[in-house]
């Protein structure tokens, strides 16, 4: 998840810094997958997920977990590349400088969770140049 008000030093936050300061940033080799979303998508995820359980939907059983999907799932190394391609510009990543943590998780997203009939309403590409030009 990110936003323009999230102060966490998540790596779009950690890519927005190293371009604002020029410093490379040493990274792993960039293979693990995420389905980054913005906060507006995750908001209506869980609007339209509460307006599922209000309407007794069977989809929604008490106690079943949900993971919110884009559909935009792709390595780190991928996620850089769209970035800089959004951007016109090239991140200074140094890739597989750094080992992969012992318990590193490659691939979390549990294709099994996503919510029902739900699709996100708010363009990736362009939430994420928002969130480099604040």
């Amino acid at each position: 998840t990110f936003g323009s008000e999230d102060k966490r030093r998540k790596i779009l936050a950690l890519w927005k810094s190293v371009l604002k300061s020029g410093e490379a940033l040493d990274m792993s080799g960039g293979e693990q997958i995420v389905d980054l979303s913005p906060v507006e998508n995750v908001v209506d995820a869980i609007l339209h997920l509460a307006l599922l359980m209000d309407v007794g939907s069977p989809k929604v059983a008490s106690g079943k977990s949900f993971c919110i999907h884009t559909g935009n799932a792709s390595s780190l190394r991928d996620l850089a590349s769209t970035v800089e391609n959004i951007l016109n510009t090239k991140l200074p990543i140094n890739w597989g400088k750094l080992p992969y943590r012992s318990r590193e998780i490659f691939n979390a997203i549990q294709l099994d969770a996503a919510i029902p009939a739900w699709t996100p309403r708010h363009d990736i590409k362009i939430k994420i140049q928002e969130y480099f030009e604040d």
